[in-house]
Order: C-alpha cells, then sequence, then structure tokens
C-alpha cells in the first residue's frame, strides 16, 4: 500500500469526492451481483423488496433499501439454522470466527474470510498512520476479551500485521491478573495505550496500590482521558467493520474510511437522514467485502461533520457519542453518558482521576436527570454545568470513592430503576 509522510494510502484518502462516490457506487454493485450470485437469501429480498437486481445497487436507490438490526439476524438464525440467511460466504471459505459479546441478547456468530481480514488490516493501518503512530512502535491493547470474542484477537493481528509490538493483557479483571502485566509494562513503557474507560480507571487505581507512578514508571494516560478517547475513533461492531475510522492530527472527528463503508446517520424512528452535526443511529453498508451488509443499524449514535478538514483528508469526520439504548429521556431532551462524562470531568470534586458515574433511567421520560458519581463531595458545580448545558433539572448523588462496581471491559452507565 502506498503511503507518504501524511496519509498511509494518499490517493484514496485524498481523492474527490466526486471519484469517491463512484467507487462507492461501483463497489456497491458489485455488494449487489455477490448478493444475486450466491446468494445471500436475507440482502437479497430486501433488494427485490426495493426493486433492485444484480449490479443496480447505487448511492442513488440505497436508500430505498430497508435497514435492519440484529434482532432480524437473531431472527434469521432462528428460522434457518444454524448461523441464518444472511452470511455472504460459506463456512469452509472462512478462516477466522468468533461471537458477539452478547451485550444486547444471544451472541451472534461472526466470520471471516481472507478478504475480510485485508479489508480490517488495511483500515487499521490507516487509522494508526492518521494518528501519527509508525511500524516499530510498542503499544499495549487491553479491555477487550479473547477466547470467542473478537476483539481482543482482530486488535492484536491488525496491529503485529502493521509492525507494532503489540502486549495485549485483556480486561484487568483483578489484580492477580493486572500485577504482572503492570511488571511488564513497566519494563517496555508503551507509546501508545489502546485503552477503553473502565480499563484505563482500573489499570491506574492498581498501578498506585502496586506502587507505581501510572505516568512515570508505566506512561498510562489518566482516566479521564477516556473521555477524549471515545470520540477518536469509530467502530462499527465486529460484525460489520471494527474500523471504520480514527482522528487526525486535527483532533476534530474521527476520518471515515468511506471507500470501504457507506455511513448513513439516520433518525432512529423515520430513517431519513439528520442535518449535518446532528445525533443520528449509524447505519452503515460494507464495500469490498465477502462478509457484507447492506443498511446495518447497529444501535449507534454518530454525528458527521461534513466540512473539509484541514489535514488535506477529504472523507467526511464522524463522532461517536454512545449506544442508543443508553439514552435517557428527560422531560422531552435525551441525554446520553457522554454529555454527563464531558461535565463531570471539569468538576475537581467528581472528575479526578476520572469520572465515575452512572445515570439512572425511570421509564419513558422523567423530569429530573438524576445521577450518581463518586467524588470527594461537591457535586453542585457539576449540576449547574450540566443544567446550563442541557436544559433540564439535574440531581447528583455524590457516593464516596471506591462505592461504585468497577467494569474491566463495556461499564453499565445507565441504571434502570422504577
Amino acid at each position: 500500500m502506498a503511503s507518504s509522510t501524511s496519509f498511509y494510502d494518499e490517493a484514496l484518502q485524498t481523492m474527490t469526492r466526486e471519484d469517491r462516490r463512484a467507487l462507492q457506487d461501483e463497489r456497491l454493485a458489485e455488494a449487489s451481483e455477490r448478493i444475486y450470485g450466491l446468494p445471500i437469501p436475507f440482502f437479497r429480498r430486501r433488494l427485490e423488496e426495493a426493486g433492485i437486481g444484480p449490479g443496480e445497487l447505487s448511492l442513488a436507490n440505497l436508500s430505498s433499501v430497508r435497514p435492519f438490526v440484529k434482532a432480524d439476524l437473531r431472527r434469521s438464525e432462528a428460522e434457518h439454522p444454524p448461523f441464518g440467511d444472511y452470511r455472504g460466504a460459506a463456512v469452509m471459505d472462512c478462516v477466522r470466527v468468533a461471537q458477539t459479546t452478547g451485550t444486547t441478547g444471544k451472541p451472534t456468530v461472526l466470520f471471516w474470510t481472507p478478504r475480510d481480514l485485508e479489508v480490517e488490516y488495511n483500515a487499521y493501518a490507516r487509522n494508526q498512520w492518521r494518528q501519527g503512530y509508525k511500524p516499530g512502535e510498542t503499544i499495549m491493547v487491553t479491555a477487550h476479551p479473547g477466547y470467542l470474542n473478537n476483539g481482543e484477537p482482530m486488535n492484536r493481528a491488525a496491529a503485529e500485521r502493521y509492525g507494532f509490538l503489540c502486549v495485549s493483557i485483556g480486561p484487568p479483571t483483578d489484580d492477580a491478573s493486572i500485577e504482572p502485566a503492570l511488571r511488564l509494562l513497566s519494563l517496555l513503557k508503551p507509546n501508545r495505550y489502546v485503552v477503553l474507560g473502565p480499563a484505563l480507571q482500573r489499570l491506574n487505581e492498581a498501578a498506585v496500590k502496586f506502587g507505581y507512578d501510572p505516568a512515570e514508571d508505566l506512561k498510562l494516560p489518566p482516566p479521564d482521558d477516556s473521555i477524549a478517547f471515545q470520540w477518536r475513533q469509530i467502530s462499527a461492531g465486529a460484525d460489520a467493520f471494527s474500523y471504520l475510522g480514527t482522528e487526525c492530527s486535527e483532533q476534530a472527528g474521527a476520518h471515515l474510511n468511506e471507500d470501504l463503508a457507506v455511513v448513513e446517520v439516520l433518525d432512529p424512528v423515520t430513517y431519513e437522514p439528520v442535518p449535518p452535526g446532528e445525533r443520528g443511529n449509524l447505519v452503515i453498508t460494507t464495500l469490498g467485502r465477502d462478509s457484507l451488509v447492506v443498511r446495518y443499524d447497529i444501535g449507534d449514535v454518530i454525528r458527521v461533520d461534513e466540512a473539509q478538514c484541514p489535514c488535506g483528508e477529504t472523507t467526511r469526520r464522524g463522532f461517536y457519542d454512545g449506544r442508543r439504548s443508553d439514552v435517557v429521556n428527560v422531560g422531552g431532551t435525551q441525554v446520553m453518558p457522554i454529555d454527563v462524562a464531558i461535565e463531570l470531568a471539569k468538576d475537581d470534586d467528581l472528575g479526578r482521576p476520572g469520572p465515575v458515574y452512572q445515570l439512572v433511567r425511570r421509564g419513558e421520560t422523567q423530569k429530573r436527570l438524576e445521577i450518581r458519581a463518586e467524588g470527594d463531595g461537591g457535586g453542585h458545580n457539576a449540576e449547574l454545568l450540566l443544567e446550563e448545558k442541557l436544559g433540564v433539572d439535574v440531581e447528583i448523588t455524590v457516593l464516596p470513592r471506591g462505592t461504585m462496581a468497577r467494569a474491566s471491559y463495556k461499564p453499565s452507565l445507565v441504571a434502570d430503576e422504577q
């Protein structure tokens, strides 16, 4: 792959938007040929409903294809056991198998062909180069479990293919697993940590417990860095596209790898496009893959900036705001955990070394935003900041530090109560 000082693949990352749309049309047509040719019944039915034949799928008619959600895949598996009728490749043609975590229900089995993995590895390399990380550096990958979960194997393989020395420790679940990892990290001092918020919090707390200075001895970023980390990258999940995009040196949103996916930001009810900069559901159509998806609503909430980035890359930039299932409706205002985390991080009593918090959701709508957060007292300033930002009444219950449960992988940021 041709690379330059600024871009991993300059031709693809700086092509005009008109040329990129033409490339997307070419790859959409190829996808519809595959859907009819194999066939892939799940997607063929959707194309037929829209009146789209082999080789006819394009940006012009993509919106006429009915979107689908994870429940539709589970229904397909139940009606066409064992793996459903939506698979883009036969099992014998695949080289990797994994399962989703089952966060939203029954785990789904995932398969990748060599071509699928090459698409992911290329996107990963583009993402790393975009952020200024070069082959030969040492990175630590954590938080994602391995075994049947795809996160750790995919991250490790992509990092090694790129040329990183990859230290993979998995979720830091307890002291017994964390202590030997900290010893190794103190020797290697990684250039970079790819760490989700809960793991970053636990690693920092454990480092202090075992006598390390997190920043000096391990080069660990502070826990509140996980808030910015959320916007540095966008993934469409293991069952669609792991490495959808990352931010560049401008730190103004994650550049979307749009030659490898069509990204739509749609209203979750009407599935109509939302204006640029407004929140909507991420609906993705993958390009250039065997295990393809067409208009998959993965349940994530994003925003997109369509303005030209000063870095010179011509792709749009996205901001990941969280899961649609984590929205709390307060008097008609939709609040997400990231909205709360940003303001808590500004409060010295609640935001240092990093906010530990949970929103309370009471039914479909409520009159006041209730938050539980660990801290050293206070909370009034954060309440005022949130009320001014969101336009709703806010009540923060401050709990002693160490009170709330620590997650090692995906935190529960919303508690449903009556």
